[in-house]
């Protein structure tokens, strides 16, 4: 949406607010004006968390997620002093789970500056001081200064015109709730839209200077993605599973997953390759010898069983899996910081990334086709005993 410079701000804002004030959707963190002072910081820590997870995430499915972590943690204190562990639990499903991490990070730096636990801990209202909490830029630092704050602080391109006057967080609000009705990407609602007086790319298309609204904005072309081939290994010993966390940086940072080994460079990507690959660089790593314990002779002849493969979309990477399984039989070994071993039902409940439930249901479904295939053969086995007696009992009978 497009605003003509030739218009004054009073008949877009007028008009935009009034029509927000009509239509504006019920959401958890919206609240209505608040008095007290330690209200306008709680509402600015929903405002942030808010604003956090609805980055690369639909409203419709954050609405859950915002609820059971405002339960979890009500208060930025809470937050705080909660395990990063308990934190990832909270945000699994929602993805990228970088931003639960700096949300925990934020809330501590904030609380180490105001150490008094009987204090509410206190968000900073201007744009450059939120701007300084990790995981908050610009656009997230406007937001919650303007929404909840009530400070003047641009959330997106607008002119300069339209940004000053009163109301600066429903103004805000009232662009996004726009851009989520009404001047969507697909079949804009053009005809209904509150300011389309306003708007220099309908006048266009009402002046046939274009063919359709939706030529605005240029879309920025995507960076391109990559492949990788990886291979994850699932060691079951006994009910259990064995975990390793993952690097501190980078993609799916300390998230839990099965044993996995990047193979995208070898020349050969065959089951016997990489089972190969598996034993001679997987199931030698530190970490896992020194959890599972695994004799060098048994390791040799360790049965590992492939169970297919499974693709993953991260934004700029395409990821091919290849599912491996293997049990051993004795675990003498301890856990660490870096492994740990889970049942099934702890798996279900656990702040493993999606992607790692894919790797498991692929090995579930491998299994149970395994099961499918014996059951059948003994089926048909039994099918053809019975034939067999049929015959020689005919034959007896002659």
């Amino acid at each position: 949406m497009l605003i003509y410079q030739n218009r004054t701000r009073s008949p877009f804002k007028t008009n935009l607010l009034k029509w927000y004030d009509e239509n504006k959707r019920v959401l958890p963190w919206r609240h209505s004006d608040i008095a007290s002072e330690s209200e306008v910081h709680q509402r600015a820590y929903g405002v942030w968390v808010s604003e956090i997870m609805l980055q690369q995430t639909r409203v419709e499915t954050v609405i859950d997620y915002y609820n059971k972590w405002m339960k979890k943690f009500p208060t930025v204190r809470d937050l705080a002093e909660a395990s990063l562990e308990d934190v990832n639990t909270q945000w699994a499903g929602l993805g990228y789970y970088r931003r639960a991490k700096f949300l925990h990070q934020a809330a501590q730096k904030l609380v180490s500056k105001q150490p008094n636990k009987e204090d509410v801990v206190k968000l900073p209202s201007e744009v450059k001081d939120l701007e300084e909490l990790p995981g908050v830029g610009k656009y997230t630092a406007g937001a919650i200064s303007s929404i909840a704050f009530n400070k003047v602080a641009p959330l997106v391109d607008v002119k300069q015109d339209v940004e000053g006057g009163p109301r600066p967080g429903d103004f805000n609000q009232s662009l996004m709730e726009l851009g989520a009705l009404v001047c969507i990407p697909k079949n804009p609602k053009c005809k209904s839209c509150p300011v389309n007086e306003q708007c220099e790319a309908y006048r266009l298309k009402n002046q046939n200077k274009i063919t359709s609204v939706e030529q605005f904005p240029v879309k920025k072309k995507k960076g391109a993605s990559h492949e990788e081939v990886v291979a994850s290994l699932i060691i079951k010993f006994e009910d259990k599973y064995l975990f390793v966390k993952r690097p501190d940086k980078g993609l799916l940072a300390n998230m839990w997953e099965f044993p996995t080994i990047d193979i995208t460079n070898e020349e050969e990507q065959t089951n016997k390759t990489i089972t190969s690959k598996i034993k001679s660089d997987l199931l030698v790593d530190d970490r896992i010898l020194q959890i599972t314990q695994i004799p060098e002779d048994d390791l040799k002849s360790l049965k590992i069983t492939n169970c297919g493969q499974i693709t993953h979309v991260f934004t700029h990477i395409n990821r091919l899996i290849h599912v491996y399984s293997t049990e051993i039989v004795s675990s003498t070994g301890v856990a660490n910081d870096a492994t740990k071993w889970m049942t099934h039902d702890q798996l279900s409940t656990s702040d493993v990334p999606t992607l790692v439930k894919k790797v498991f249901k692929q090995y579930q479904d491998h299994v149970a086709g395994g099961r499918k295939v014996q059951t059948t053969l003994k089926l048909k086995k039994r099918k053809v005993e019975e034939i067999e007696e049929e015959i020689s009992a005919d034959s007896d009978s002659d």
